[in-house]
């Protein structure tokens, strides 16, 4: 679903699923994991104009990743380390992008965007969650 340009109905991810031959999940077993899924805020669910269900991720992408990466930080017991080997390993580019991330807005006023922006990530042991925040300014 990360990859998907546009949401999936339960029968296109059950056809997915499916192992060469046409063994796979059963459409029953994948609604249910997905209506599980939708129940914890891992996918979202809407239905189409014919009534069918469809499907999208809730998290994109970048989401993903950023979320794996924080679960790893907070797993190491080195967390100073974790991130001077991580920062040691990034291009000068990449290291841009974490400055301008640093400065509240920076990256909208660049764009021409007149809002403040930043972004809330909270971490547990059972996993990480973000939140925008905008303000007018």
């Amino acid at each position: 679903m990360l990859h998907a340009d546009s949401p999936l109905t339960a029968r296109r991810i059950t056809d997915t699923l499916a192992r060469p031959g046409g063994t796979g999940p059963a459409l029953t077993t994948v609604l249910t994991v997905l209506d599980r899924l939708h129940r914890a805020g891992e996918v979202d669910k809407a239905r189409a104009a014919g009534g069918e269900l469809l499907f999208s991720a809730a998290r994109h992408e970048a989401g993903s990743v950023a979320n794996d990466m924080l679960k790893a930080l907070l797993r190491s017991k080195d967390r100073t380390g974790a991130l001077l080997s991580f920062a040691g390993n990034l291009s000068t580019d990449d290291l841009a992008v974490l400055r301008d991330a640093r400065e509240p807005g920076l990256r909208d006023r660049r764009r021409g965007g007149d809002d403040q922006a930043s972004d809330t990530t909270r971490c547990s042991t059972t996993g990480c969650s973000s939140a925008r925040a905008v303000a007018r300014r």
